[in-house]
């Protein structure tokens, strides 16, 4: 962390008008006007840096106006978010979020450990579950960020659900650091898992020998099926091993 008092030409966002730590964040030096005593509240990182034993701290005690902490490792809009949250200003909270931004807030969270100041601000942000497949693993790192165990089992629900490529094309930069490998392991499993019982169902649903393509549902939906999983050598072992009148029914040609 550094700290300047010299550089005050950029008008400073006030998330309260009587701050007294003027936050610089990112590469584009956004400023944030904050008060300390909320900051060093919800965070144990900043109530050691702006303490009286830390360098930032003695500055900020002797500065003439607010005193200025710059953070240039850090997302300007994650730090926004997070100051408005434990400044209890809802009005600049937003209700919903892009997932991206929902893990960047995470990401700071963990950071600066106040994650549970933001406990039920997450909760509304990791329930916007109808985006994009490389969105909810977003999402799904930000849940496990956040232990938000519920929002976890949601999303990644989803994601076993309705995802049919490789999970592992949807881990990047941002989540690979984040979720453990095992994860994306679990989440093949489980959708083989979900496939397995789809597939039980419908072939238990078929009156094996007794059936033909036009007696309704099961003609239209269960042999079309099992004749795409015929196709695609897909068929349950367990399908496969059917002998007699059995097998013959579910032979699709």
């Amino acid at each position: 962390m550094e700290n300047s008092t010299d550089n005050r030409t950029v008008q400073a966002l006030e998330i309260v008008p009587d701050g007294d730590v003027i936050l610089v964040v990112g590469p584009e030096k956004t400023k944030l006007l904050v008060k300390s005593p909320l900051l060093m509240a919800a965070s144990k990182p900043f109530s050691i840096m702006l303490g009286p034993n830390w360098k930032e701290g003695h500055d900020m005690r002797h500065s003439d106006g607010p005193f200025e902490l710059l953070l240039p490792d850090d997302d300007a809009t994650a730090l926004k978010i997070i100051c408005s949250v434990i400044h209890f200003q809802n009005d600049k909270i937003p209700q919903t979020l892009p997932a991206s931004d929902v893990l960047a807030v995470a990401i700071a969270a963990d950071k600066y450990d106040c994650l549970n100041a933001l406990q039920f601000a997450s909760n509304a942000w990791l329930r916007e579950l109808k985006v994009k497949p490389r969105d909810l693993m977003l999402l799904t790192a930000a849940a496990y960020l956040f232990q938000d165990a519920q929002a976890f089992r949601e999303i990644t629900s989803v994601l076993v659900l309705n995802h049919e490529g490789t999970y592992l094309a949807l881990s990047g930069e941002e989540t690979g650091t984040i979720l453990p490998w095992e994860v994306l392991y679990l989440l093949e499993e489980q959708r083989g898992f979900a496939r397995l019982k789809f597939a039980d169902i419908l072939i238990g649903g078929i009156n094996f020998g007794n059936c033909d393509s036009g007696c309704g549902w099961t003609g239209k939906y269960a042999y079309a099926y099992m004749k795409k999983l015929d196709i695609e050598n897909l068929l349950p072992a367990e399908f496969l091993s059917r002998t007699g009148d059995d097998a013959k029914a579910v032979q699709i040609s």
